[in-house]
């Protein structure tokens, strides 16, 4: 063989050694990408399979909790009615009496006992703040990442007037103001309540139904 052909040939090995080469790492390189997307896309779906089932344990309990509130509150706001600021009822008995039989349990036959049955949320937010943690948000879309992050800083704050609320309890006196304290916070927990649980509840498991049958 001349040394031209030779050449050649040596050229030619060379040439598909070399590719070879940049093909073996390429596929090692989109093997490792595919792995490592596989290994993602099964973290953000258990990550939201928590946050789902975390989203439907707080519902589950939330119309007897809010209901039960709703009488509570009902209660107080008309009782503060027939009250001076000492406790001391201002209307005659006939007036009065409705009211006690109308929310037996609550109040005293002279409404001067009051007794404040209530439930608190309590909302739970673990699965949220682990996902939080672990960065996984930033992998998904906008509209999904920014629905969770609406939803559970409502609940974040139904969960604040838990603490409010007994912390207006353990401060309660004989006066009216501390009653109207507890009426104002109650009053506020349940509307945010109940705008968590008819919207932003249905609208975060939407989004976190339609990624997880991507």
């Amino acid at each position: 063989m001349d040394d031209g052909k030779k050449k050649k040939v040596e050229w030619l090995n060379h040439f598909v050694g070399f590719v070879s080469v940049v093909l073996g790492v390429l596929m090692a390189f989109w093997l490792n990408s595919w792995n490592e997307s596989r290994k993602e896309s099964g973290s953000i779906e258990t990550a939201l399979q928590n946050i789902k089932n975390e989203i439907e344990k707080n519902l589950s309990g939330m119309d007897s909790i809010i209901a039960k509130n709703k009488r509570q509150r009902d209660m107080l706001e008309e009782y503060l009615e027939y009250i001076d600021e000492d406790m001391k009822v201002t209307v005659s008995k006939e007036r009065f009496d409705p009211l006690v039989e109308k929310y037996v349990g609550y109040l005293s036959a002279d409404g001067t006992g009051v007794k404040i049955n209530l439930e608190l949320f309590q909302l739970s937010e673990v699965a949220w703040v682990t996902t939080h943690r672990t960065g996984i948000l930033a992998a998904v879309d906008f509209e999904l990442a920014f629905t969770l992050e609406s939803t559970y800083d409502l609940q974040e704050k139904v969960n604040s007037f838990d603490d409010t609320i007994i912390s207006e309890l353990r401060n309660v006196s004989g006066k009216k103001d501390s009653f109207q304290k507890i009426f104002r916070a109650l009053d506020i927990e349940i509307n945010l309540a109940t705008q968590l649980k008819e919207r932003e509840y249905p609208k975060a498991l939407k989004v976190i139904n339609e990624q997880l049958v991507r």
